[in-house]
């Protein structure tokens, strides 16, 4: 796994590492890379949004039925936003949180990419993966 967390950290700078307490490769939030977690229907909706309008980036499905955009940096949200995404259950990770990344345990346990990064593309800006999830939410309600 220390290979694995080395060869995201190389290859696409992201801050990762092994958990020593789950034996998990793991993303630290930081100001560079943000996360956002959804339902795994609404996130499956807004991943197509945001691929249909060439913003899709990596995201991470997590056993028990959320999933996680990895953004670039956070970005400043107003009270109406904030609101809306506790409405639809949509939370941003704090920095310093740890996210699982693939590979990380196994059969129905197993971290998964629902969008896997890709070399080229950089991670999409926190407020595009926001805008759609909350305009997919239309068409999947809770």
């Amino acid at each position: 796994m220390l290979a694995t967390a080395r060869a995201y950290r190389d290859f696409y700078g992201w801050p990762t590492s092994v958990d020593h307490a789950t034996g998990q490769v793991v993303l630290t939030v930081s100001g560079e890379v943000s996360a956002i977690v959804a339902r795994k229907e609404l996130g499956e909706a807004a991943q197509s949004l945001l691929a249909i309008r060439m913003l899709a980036g990596p995201a991470v499905e997590l056993p028990g039925g959320d999933c996680v955009f990895l953004t670039g940096p956070r970005c400043d949200l107003g009270p109406a936003t904030v609101a809306d995404l506790e409405r639809l259950g949509v939370r941003l990770r704090d920095r310093g949180s740890l996210i699982p990344l693939p590979p990380s345990g196994n059969g129905d346990d197993a971290v998964r990419w629902l969008c896997g990064p890709k070399p080229t593309r950089p991670l999409p800006p926190c407020a595009a993966v926001i805008g759609a999830l909350r305009a997919s939410s239309a068409m999947c309600p809770a």
